[in-house]
This record gives structure tokens, sequence and C-alpha cells, in this order.
């Protein structure tokens, strides 16, 4: 008997089409949020998928692979048939490093939609949050340990010869 089964390739839909992630500080609790560039598409993700995630279940995990990370998101749903999990590979920075730092275990997910033409405010943020408390930071080498960020990488990371 093998130590862990291969995922099931059909059990998680794997969703990147976002632009990136943005980090907000100076709310009671840290905020992370998926930043789209439209703003019906966004709506339409909260809606048909985050809205029906029991908080509790909600899991980030960053994993740490040289100067990147991949950002990983996933939460249960009623609606397996709709249920999607979020990744998106991107530079590690300076909001990322503080976020990391600062989170304290727990965090607030909101979308954000990016205004192009908005030079002050270029990202407006939902109003609707989401309690994230199972956030976790890994090495690409310990990924194996944790079932989410494990099947991200094995179907999404490109493969080598």
């Amino acid at each position: 008997m093998p130590l862990f089964a291969l995922p099931n390739e059909d059990a998680i839909q794997w969703f990147d089409d976002f632009l990136g992630v943005g980090y907000r500080f100076y709310d009671l609790r840290m905020n992370v949020f998926p930043i789209f560039s439209d703003k019906k598409q966004a709506i339409k993700i909260w809606e048909d998928v985050i809205k029906w995630w029991a908080d509790p279940s909600i899991k980030m995990r960053f994993v740490e692979v040289d100067d990147d990370y991949w950002f990983v998101m996933g939460g249960d749903s009623p609606f397996p048939e709709s249920n999607k999990s979020f990744f998106k590979v991107l530079k590690k920075s300076e909001h990322y490093e503080r976020f990391k730092k600062g989170h304290d275990g727990e965090a607030y997910l909101r979308m954000g939609i990016y205004r192009e033409k908005d030079e002050s405010s270029p990202v407006a943020l939902f109003k609707k949050k989401k309690l994230v408390t199972d956030i976790k930071f890994l090495q690409e080498s310990n990924v194996k340990d944790d079932a989410l960020a494990w099947n991200c990488l094995y179907h999404n990371k490109p493969k080598t010869t």
C-alpha cells in the first residue's frame, strides 16, 4: 500500500484566471485578496464559489520556491460541481513578507478589483469578507504533508523531463 494516494485529477478544479494577490494591513485583521480586472468575473466567483465556503474550511497556503511563492486557496462547498480552488505563482515581495510575519494565524479574505484609471486607489475591495484561520507557509520540499498544496503543485507545476 502506498504511503499516500495520488490525487484524483477531477477532484479539484484549479482556477488561476486572476491578476495576482494583494495584502491590506490596516484593519482589525490583515486582508488577503485575489485581484481581478473584471468586476463581473469577481462577483461571479464570490457568489458561485467563495460565498458557500464555511469560514473554518477555508485554507490558504503559501508555498515558497526560490524567489517565488505559490498562493493556494480552497474551501469546502456544499456544491462540489461548482467549487474551485485558486492558485497563482507570484514573486516574493515586501508586502508578502510583511503579511507572512504579521498575520497572527488569521486574515480576512476579500476580493479586489484593479481599476487602471484610478491612480490614487487602483484596487477596490469588496465589503464582503470571510475569516480564514487555516494559513500555512510551506517550502516546496514539504508540500507532500499538505493535501491542498501538494495537489496544486502536482497538477499545475510544469513537468520537467
